[in-house]
């Protein structure tokens, strides 16, 4: 292959991929919601430092936080030293304003010091650092920090990346902590155990076929659940346009055949929109009303192109530019 031929391949792949547009802000902490088993050490993205001052991290329920788990950290009475738990490869972008936002309540009253800091190739360096005062009721805390310093981290070597630390020195109250959030926009909001949860198909999934049974997991206190769908985001937020389904005892819906919703079949090319409000007569905080989730039933013909349609002369442009070099 010449030199030539190389370079257009790499000049055009990263054309691409400058071009294509970008997602929602993304979370770079991982299993933010506890939902997966939580990973400590080299296998994970979770540390302790010092293990032997902890009794360990573990994934809890009941922590009254966001959904169903949430992180505890454990640790031994009179423990004294290093407390620290950290996530680590994360990276920070010069000139990005970041989101930084989590729940937690302690045992008792106590102190914890969140901090963003570097490893060795930054000599420990912290770009931000903020006291947090827990308490026992359960608190969402957020804050901004805008990165003013050349991009550091995001090189997934443990030694030359960004951590983010919760430093538990100074006590050896217990902590639980969920709904972890590091990234350019606002988190979701956190999921209360009373609200429905965990949909299938998944939050913005693709989805291929032309029927579907929707399933979530109740709330805790859940007799019955309002079920609405439709085919735009805020008819379903709202509970108008025709989107409501009815009340049900079952945790499912079928949709997509003959007697259910969409008797036709879904339509491929359209995105569904649906919510799943909790209901229990006897208690006066119902309803408990849900996120409004989607999914996609994508077109039979190609879509997304990249670069993106429109673009293509502006490509070609480049390209010629570039070729008329003589490289």
């Amino acid at each position: 292959m010449s030199r030539k031929i190389l370079c257009l391949i790499c000049f055009a792949s990263v054309l691409s991929i400058a071009l294509a547009s970008t997602a929602d802000a993304q979370n770079q902490i991982s299993n933010w919601e506890f939902d997966e088993p939580l990973v400590v050490g080299t296998e994970g993205d979770w540390w302790m430092w010092e293990d032997i001052n902890f009794t360990g991290l573990s994934v809890v329920q009941d922590a009254a936080l966001s959904g169903d788990n949430a992180m505890h950290v454990a640790i031994p009475d009179g423990a004294s030293g290093s407390l620290q738990v950290y996530h680590s490869y994360l990276k920070l972008e010069q000139g990005v304003t970041y989101t930084i936002s989590f729940m937690a309540r302690a045992d008792a009253p106590r102190t914890i010091t969140v901090v963003l800091m570097g490893r060795t190739l930054y000599n420990w360096s912290w770009f931000w650092s903020q006291e947090v005062e827990l308490t026992t009721e359960p608190q969402t805390y957020t804050f901004e920090y805008l990165h003013t310093g050349a991009t550091v981290g995001g090189t997934g070597n443990f030694n030359d990346d960004i951590d983010w630390c919760f430093d538990h020195g100074g006590s050896d109250v217990d902590t639980y902590i969920d709904h972890i959030w590091l990234g350019e926009g606002p988190p979701p909001l956190p999921i209360a155990p009373d609200s429905a949860h965990d949909p299938s198909p998944a939050d913005e999934a693709v989805y291929t076929d032309t029927w579907a049974t929707l399933s979530w997991i109740p709330g805790e206190s859940a007799v019955s659940h309002d079920v609405y769908l439709g085919e735009s985001f805020d008819d379903v937020n709202d509970g108008t346009g025709g989107t409501f389904q009815g009340n049900q005892e079952l945790a499912f819906l079928v949709v997509g055949f003959v007697g259910f919703p969409y008797p036709d079949g879904l339509v491929p090319g359209t995105t569904y929109y649906w919510r799943v409000d909790e209901i229990n007569d006897a208690d006066p905080n119902s309803p408990w009303k849900g996120m409004v989730w989607s999914f996609i039933v994508p077109p039979k013909k190609a879509y997304d192109p990249v670069p993106n349609n429109g673009v293509n002369m502006t490509a070609l442009f480049l390209l010629k530019n570039y070729m008329g070099h003589g490289r």
